[in-house]
């Protein structure tokens, strides 16, 4: 198996039918990927609507439905990684899509010592695209200069999703299921000492980040000030443990970076 797409899921609404057609719309060869959708938290009546969905769609794809009681998007990821076969990882959250030939583009690029961007677009609910989203202009910034070292493209490691993660680089690594906020960003930086370089797929290659109310970021943002500070200090700690655990692996800089972009949270409003 070449990629497994892992999806976590938690009492899913209809986007998640739109993203699962655009993983059945791939023009990359159904043998050569596979779906790990794990449901987690409350079973029905979520788990029935897409056993339903996925028998009647199309046989070819390989989709494995999984569910655990325990509710946690990082749980959730980490129980897709111990059931991966595939030699690469990209994981989509349920409310996103991708374009058609995501997984080709992203592949086309791979290799084992290197992580594939895709190119990141943005949308609130209603379709409405968001024009002015930073990742996006990032992207165009920096992926002109093609394959390159991974410092000089940190600004667009701070999620797991949109990339192609190569499993050798994961390793044993999992999401730390303890954080409810950041867990993302605290695994890249986790896993940053097992690669140099990225490249960037074509902009053929979409990651569609859909926004809503009730998302992560917004009850981060609308939390109380004494939440947040505990939340982005258990980080910074977190971060630290991490870094001089390993200090001669670790880039200082990124870690400087990552403390940063924790504590700069207790400004989102």
């Amino acid at each position: 198996m070449k990629i497994s797409v892992i999806i976590p899921s938690y009492k899913p609404q209809d986007y998640l039918w739109e993203c699962l057609d655009s993983l059945y719309s791939q023009t990359f060869p159904k043998d050569d990927f596979e779906v790990v959708l794990v449901l987690n938290g409350e079973k029905e009546p979520y788990y029935s609507r897409i056993e339903e969905f996925i028998s009647s769609h199309d046989p070819e794809m390989k989709i494995r439905l999984i569910h655990t009681d325990v509710k946690g998007v990082s749980h959730a990821r980490n129980i897709g990684l111990d059931m991966a076969t595939g030699s690469y990882i990209s994981f989509i959250d349920d409310d996103d899509m991708v374009s058609s030939s995501f997984l080709e583009d992203l592949h086309a690029k791979a290799d084992h010592k290197t992580l594939v961007l895709a190119y990141p677009s943005a949308f609130v609910d209603g379709d409405t695209k968001i024009s002015e989203y930073r990742t996006e202009e990032e992207f165009k910034r920096l992926s002109s200069a093609g394959r390159t070292k991974y410092l000089d493209v940190r600004s667009l490691l701070h999620v797991a999703a949109m990339k192609l993660i190569p499993v050798d680089i994961i390793g044993k690594r999992r999401f730390d299921e303890s954080m409810s906020y950041g867990e993302d960003t605290m695994f890249m930086f986790h896993i940053s000492d097992r690669f140099t370089t990225v490249d960037f797929a074509p902009e053929t290659a979409v990651y569609h980040r859909r926004f809503r109310n009730g998302g992560a970021v917004n009850s981060f943002a609308g939390s109380r000030f004494v939440n947040k500070l505990t939340i982005c200090l258990k980080s910074v700690w977190k971060y630290s443990r991490i870094y001089f655990s390993s200090i001669c692996r670790y880039s200082f800089l990124f870690y400087l970076t990552r403390v940063w972009g924790a504590l700069h949270n207790l400004t989102r409003k």
